[in-house]
């Protein structure tokens, strides 16, 4: 029997080079993963940092309303640059942006609030094209000013007016519903993003309006004073050469003064305590003996309307008390007019850092389309197909009209203090997040549905003609026959009834499992430990849809940091 020794040795070598290879790819694929897990830390470093970052941001903001903010946010940015380096260039930029805006609206509404302080009516007409009706106030925010609105008329045209289209029915229910606005524009094109609404005709009440008043009592004749000049529940102080004498109050019954009492606060003494006016109106008042003569003394004389006084002494005497001026319209709650005015400026401090989102149909859904554009394809699955043409377009466009406003409002809410459970039955149930149903303005001016809008587009997207012209993002422009055959494709095989489908599911369903979702990863958050204003500042980095794999990504390091720590 003959052994090769060489194809022994081969084989061997074979072996022993499929090994290495072997090694060699696990080592390459254990050095990649060591890289993507380095960045990846850099990452959430840098996304941390940016968060601290975000936090002061919102101290400086909130806490600054008439002073000038704008340079010690530009030092924190400079200062914070490096740390946020790893997001790359393009987050360095958006954030120094973001302040610079900032900055121009805090100096706006700074002007405007001292030009209208004390005329808020005028600004509102500038604003909104019509005088209020009732009474209005200014209230100036950091980078907002808000018009509070006493008279429900008021709030109702602002609410509607502020695009200066024609009102709908829909649009006078969502105000009435409503307790604040945030406004992107107004006809003041200088406060676009700064103006928001109060709704107070809720929320009011009515307060006297007091003033200190002062007489001097005269010598040897009578002085008056009027019980309807008076702040009955408050004290008459009397003051005997410059110095405290005695205190004069009032007991009122069914709005008329009843009893008076008159108290001497040296001695702790009262010198009479409830008279009754109606049984004994007068009183003489003999001054101590030992500071006046005997002879020294006062006649008091009450009657249902006031009393007189006529001054037998020699020292200067004078009366000093509140004034009844009017009355004063005020707020009832103001935790609650603070946290409505707190959630709107939120509205408007999110448009600082909007995430970018994707502003066209994806070029990479329409080149696969274009690739296979149904041809060759069996019933099944170009129904298939079909469904995800459909269901990836109705995806896109509700990203584009609805889940950024999903997103502000949990974001506002969540800052406002509202709590998950309260922010998921707002946005599932409260017809002024149903967005699906609101209006959307065409050119034409006419107002129409969303959902029937987007319904329409989607015809179009997928009818005759127009998917045709999206292969214009495939590289393969020359293929006339492959664009030919995908018109007339989507023109014969895409229904009414699968868009209206996929509308009511995604739309629908599918948009309240991703309500779920986001509200999800700030409980996930706040398992974390972090706080209200941290969580804000990690939700305004990122879309919602970019929430779960951010926190995932946040838990991960953490863990990793916590075992690096035990070891």
């Amino acid at each position: 029997m003959v052994v090769n020794r060489e194809s022994g040795i081969l084989s061997g070598l074979k072996d022993e080079l499929s090994e290495a290879s072997r090694k060699s790819r696990e080592e390459l694929r254990s050095k990649k993963q060591n890289i993507v897990g380095e960045r990846m830390q850099e990452l959430v470093e840098a996304q941390k940092n940016m968060n601290a970052l975000l936090v002061k941001i919102y101290e400086k903001v909130c806490g600054n309303t008439g002073s000038n903010s704008s340079e010690i946010l530009m030092e924190l940015a400079k200062e914070q640059k490096d740390n946020v380096a790893a997001l790359g260039p393009g987050a360095s930029i958006a954030l120094e942006n973001a302040l610079l805006e900032y900055s121009k609206l805090h100096d706006k509404v700074g002007f405007y609030y001292r030009q209208y302080e004390q005329k808020p009516e005028e600004l509102f007409e500038k604003c909104f094209g019509k005088k209020p009706e009732g009474k209005v106030q200014l209230i100036l925010g950091p980078m907002t000013i808000c018009f509070r609105c006493f008279n429900e008329q008021d709030y109702i045209f602002a609410y509607t007016n502020y695009k200066h289209e024609d009102t709908s029915i829909n649009d006078v229910e969502k105000a009435k519903k409503s307790q604040g606005a945030a406004f992107p524009t107004c006809k003041v094109s200088d406060l676009s993003n700064c103006v928001i609404i109060e709704k107070a005709s809720n929320n009011f009440g009515f307060v006297d309006k007091i003033k200190q008043n002062k007489i001097e009592i005269k010598k040897g004749s009578k002085t008056r004073v009027e019980f309807s000049d008076l702040n009955l529940n408050g004290t008459v102080f009397w003051y005997v050469e410059g110095e405290i004498m005695y205190q004069l109050t009032f007991q009122t019954k069914k709005g008329r003064v009843s009893g008076v009492n008159l108290y001497d606060p040296k001695n702790d003494n009262f010198i009479f305590l409830d008279k009754q006016i109606d049984s004994s109106p007068d009183e003489r008042i003999v001054f101590p003996a030992e500071k006046y003569r005997e002879t020294e003394y006062l006649d008091i004389e009450f009657d249902d309307r006031g009393f007189s006084i006529v001054d037998h002494s020699r020292k200067k005497q004078l009366l000093n008390y509140e004034v009844l001026s009017g009355r004063k319209i005020v707020v009832k709650d103001e935790s609650l007019s603070k946290r409505v005015r707190r959630h709107e400026e939120q509205h408007q401090f999110n448009k600082l850092f909007v995430p970018k989102e994707h502003s066209e149909i994806p070029p990479s859904l329409i080149k696969s389309l274009s690739k296979t554009a149904l041809i060759n394809m069996d019933r099944a699955e170009a129904q298939r197909a079909k469904v995800k043409i459909i269901e990836a377009l109705v995806r896109h466009y509700r990203r584009m009209y609805v889940d950024f406003r999903a997103r502000d409002e949990i974001i506002a809410y969540y800052r406002d203090g509202s709590d998950i459970k309260a922010i998921e039955d707002l946005l599932k149930n409260s017809s002024l997040y149903d967005y699906k149903s609101a209006d959307i303005t065409l050119e034409s001016g006419k107002k129409i549905p969303i959902q029937q809008w987007l319904e329409n587009l989607l015809k179009n997207d997928l009818g005759a003609g127009r998917l045709a012209r999206y292969t214009e993002y495939s590289k393969d422009k020359k293929d006339f026959a492959k664009r030919s055959s995908l018109n007339f494709y989507a023109g014969h095989l895409f229904f009414e009834r699968e868009i209206k489908d996929s509308l009511q599911s995604i739309f629908v369903s599918d948009y309240n499992r991703s309500i779920d979702e986001w509200l999800e990863q700030i409980k996930n958050l706040e398992k974390l430990g972090y706080g209200r204003q941290q969580i804000v500042a990690f939700c305004n980095m990122l879309p919602a849809r970019a929430w779960k794999s951010f926190v995932l990504r946040l838990s991960r390091h953490g863990q990793k940091a916590k075992k690096e720590q035990v070891a």
